[in-house]
C-alpha cells in the first residue's frame, strides 16, 4: 500500500535519498528545498507522486505555512519525517486527521525519535 510522506529538506543528501527512495516504492512525497531546480531530475521521473514547495526549512514560520499547505492539499499524510519545528508545525494536523506518524530526524535541535499518533474511535 502506496503512503503519502511530507519529508524537508529533500536538497540535503540524505533528504534527497530518502525521496528518491520512497518515490522508487511507489509512494507520494511532498517535500521542501530551497531551491527545488536541485530536484528537477526527481520531478521528471516522478512527477504525478511528487510535489516540491519551495522553504527555508531554518524559517519555523515559513516552514509551519507549507506545513499547512501541504495537508490543505494532500490530506492524509501518513508519515512525516524532519526536525523539531517541522514535528510541531504537523502535530495538529495529524491528530485532527485521525493519526500517523512523525520520525524526528537528527540534528541542531533533537536526537531523533519516530512518534506515532493515533486517535480513540
Amino acid at each position: 500500500m502506496a503512503h503519502t510522506w511530507l519529508v524537508t529538506t529533500a536538497h540535503s543528501p540524505a533528504g534527497r535519498k530518502l525521496a528518491k527512495r520512497l518515490l522508487e516504492n511507489g509512494d507520494e512525497v511532498i517535500t521542501t528545498a530551497r531551491n527545488p531546480l536541485m530536484l528537477e531530475d526527481l520531478k521528471t521521473a516522478h512527477a504525478t507522486r511528487l510535489t516540491i514547495y519551495a522553504a527555508n526549512d531554518g524559517d519555523s514560520v515559513e516552514l509551519a505555512q507549507v506545513v499547512d499547505q501541504a495537508f490543505a492539499e494532500h490530506k492524509p499524510i501518513d508519515v512525516v519525517v524532519g526536525h523539531g519545528s517541522l514535528a510541531l508545525a504537523a502535530f495538529p494536523h495529524l491528530v485532527e486527521q485521525g493519526g500517523g506518524r512523525i520520525i524526528q530526524s537528527p540534528g541542531a535541535d533533537s536526537t531523533g525519535a519516530t512518534v506515532t499518533i493515533t486517535t480513540a474511535q
